[in-house]
C-alpha cells in the first residue's frame, strides 16, 4: 500500500512538471506565433464569406453585423474595407438598409 501511495505521488510530480514544462515562456513565444498564424488565416476566411454574402447574396451590412453579433457599422468598420484584388470599397453601412 505504501508503494501505491509513493507512484501516486510520483504520477502527480510527473505531471505537475509536464504541464510547467508547457508553461515555459520560450514555449509561449510558439504558441502564441502559431494562434497568430491560425487567426490570420481564420481572418481570411471570414473576409471572403463575408465579402461572397455581400457581392452573392446581396446581405446588407445590417443581416453581415447581426450573424457576427456586431452592428452593422461595425461590421463595415471591420470588413468594408477594400480588398486587394477586388480593387474597391465595399459599400458601407450608410449605403444599404
Amino acid at each position: 500500500m505504501e508503494n501505491d501511495v509513493y507512484e501516486e505521488l510520483d504520477s502527480i510530480r510527473a505531471e505537475r512538471m509536464r504541464i510547467e514544462e508547457q508553461l515555459q515562456p520560450d514555449r509561449w513565444d510558439n504558441e502564441l506565433q502559431a494562434i497568430r498564424g491560425e487567426r490570420i488565416r481564420l481572418d481570411d476566411v471570414q473576409r471572403k464569406i463575408i465579402w461572397r454574402l455581400r457581392v452573392d447574396h446581396g446581405e446588407s451590412w445590417s443581416d453581415i453585423g447581426r450573424r457576427l453579433g456586431v452592428s452593422k457599422q461595425a461590421a463595415w468598420e471591420r470588413f468594408g474595407k477594400p480588398f486587394p484584388t477586388q480593387g474597391g470599397l465595399a459599400p458601407g453601412p450608410e449605403e444599404d438598409d
